[in-house]
């Protein structure tokens, strides 16, 4: 059986994206994407990023209204305080890539 875990999604950056480490001291980067400009449907997603060199060209030149391609995997996570799982869009370094669009 072969299984596929692969998402693309092209939106506008929230917010900056934001710069975390670790207990391991790995440098992750996480921001919200937005995908559609109409406010009544416009959906927000998670987006977390693990590629080194991805991270340093996104806190170089991505910031809050940037127009981005993100291609990930979708990652469930499960939340300690309510049950709730989360949904992430995962940028690695084997499966994922993040492509500056026009703005």
């Amino acid at each position: 059986m072969l299984l596929l875990n692969r998402v693309n999604l092209i939106g506008k950056i929230a917010d900056d994206p934001r710069v975390y480490f670790t207990s391991n001291h790995i440098r992750i980067m996480s921001f919200e994407l937005i995908t559609d400009s109409d406010k009544s449907l416009s959906r927000l997603h998670h987006v977390v990023i693990e590629d080194p060199l991805i991270i340093e060209y996104a806190y170089t030149y991505l910031f809050a209204g940037s127009v981005v391609w993100v291609e990930g995997q979708l990652e469930y996570f499960c939340s300690a305080h309510d049950n709730s799982k989360d949904v992430w869009i995962v940028v690695s370094r084997k499966h994922g890539r993040l492509h500056p669009l026009m703005q």
